[in-house]
């Protein structure tokens, strides 16, 4: 069963045991992808001399390799030139397909409570499947931590404390806004190329850190407008006080479809997909 194309597939079937059989992704997770292909990635940005910003914008005079399909047809002919190569309108692709993933998610309403990039797993075709493996059975200690709070203080949880928002930290208090805090550190990852979140802060530090108004800083690949969109999941206070989650998700699937539009090359035929 696939009720969205970026959602994992699965189905289940009862032979007298219970058997749930999900989807192949045959390029794994999103965050080892991105690590994997680092060295070979293509920046189809161009730094300019911005003093008010420092942001990265796109050069129409560097060509991108494809613009993914986002027609009805959930497994069209998305096939790279080099499936080898990674460039930034890839990564442009897979925060918006993610977003697109996560405006069905919000809804129905579903809270996820773990989106990160390697909970995204990613087809032959790289398109991104988001899944959720259980936080509290993961026990790589590199993303999951044990935190006491008002919420967990009478037992040992692991969460995935660098992904969660100031209220989950807090309190153990998940919502559907708390997603979009952890969608503003997934796209971190992405325009870092895998790269860990608030990498110089220990997890003792980083609640205290995001209490006084500490913030990732701009990742190195980020596009501008993309960049608009994290800072603002990243406030408290719209977090706190944005009701219209659906219409959130809505506004930054059009915002990186826009850009992943002006950042791509205009050749004609099989490279060339409408956003």
């Amino acid at each position: 069963m696939l009720p969205q194309e970026n959602f994992i597939g699965s189905t289940r079937c009862n032979f007298g045991e219970l058997y749930v059989v999900v989807e192949l992704c045959d390029n794994g997770n999103l965050k080892e992808y991105l690590l994997k292909h680092k060295n070979k990635f293509i920046n189809e940005l161009k730094q300019t001399q911005l003093p008010d910003d420092g942001y990265l914008r796109p050069d129409s005079s560097i060509k991108s390799h494809y613009i993914p399909d986002w027609s009805n047809d959930m497994e069209s002919d998305r096939l790279l030139s080099d499936s080898a190569m990674l460039a930034t309108s890839d990564l442009i692709s897979f925060a918006m397909q993610v977003a697109n993933g996560m405006e069905y998610l919000s809804s129905i309403p579903c809270i996820h409570r773990d989106l990160a990039a390697r909970n995204v797993l990613l087809t032959r075709k790289r398109i991104c499947r988001i899944a959720d493996f259980g936080m509290a059975k993961n026990e790589n200690k590199n993303y999951y931590s044990s935190i006491a709070t008002k919420k967990f203080s009478y037992r040992n949880v692991l969460v995935p404390y660098r992904w969660m928002a100031i209220e989950a930290i807090q309190d153990g208090v998940y919502t559907l806004e708390s997603d979009i805090w952890s969608f503003g550190i997934l796209l971190y990852e992405i325009f870092t190329l895998g790269g860990l979140p608030y990498p110089t802060i220990s997890n003792e530090d980083l609640l205290p850190k995001l209490l006084d108004g500490y913030r990732n800083s701009k990742p190195q690949y980020l596009v501008e407008r993309v960049a608009d969109i994290l800072l603002s999941f990243l406030k408290p206070t719209c977090i706190k006080y944005c009701y219209v989650i659906v219409m959130y998700w809505t506004i930054s699937l059009s915002v990186i479809r826009t850009i992943g539009e002006q950042t791509t090359d205009s050749r004609p035929g099989p490279y060339r997909r409408s956003l």
